[in-house]
């Protein structure tokens, strides 16, 4: 049983069919792939600009919270520095007091 040379081609034909069917479906997948890979990094150049973002406000806030702990330690201070003159001049004017009452007869 001998085959004949145009079976044989068109077996070898059909096989090269085949095989370029194959190509073209791993072509059209490596494509996918690829297109995939490229929504991939979009997502994390958005991901990575959203975090920049957010360090950015974090460090806004935390720029704020120091500036406020700051002012809030002047305030404190201030606070100190009133109570003291504050007292100063309630002693004064209570020895002023004792002063007058006791000098004029009042003791």
């Amino acid at each position: 049983m001998t085959t004949n040379p145009p079976d044989r081609l068109d077996r070898i034909e059909a096989i090269l069919d085949r095989l370029t069917e194959r190509q073209v479906a791993s072509e059209s997948k490596i494509d996918r792939l690829i297109e995939g890979q490229g929504e991939s990094n979009s997502k994390i150049d958005r991901l990575i600009e959203g975090q920049q973002q957010t360090q950015n406000q974090i460090d806004a806030l935390l720029a704020l919270h120091d500036g406020l702990e700051q002012r809030l330690e002047q305030e404190r201070n201030q606070a100190e520095i009133d109570r003291r003159e504050f007292r100063s001049t309630v002693d004064a004017l209570l020895d002023a007091l004792r002063d007058r009452f006791t000098s004029n007869g009042g003791a």
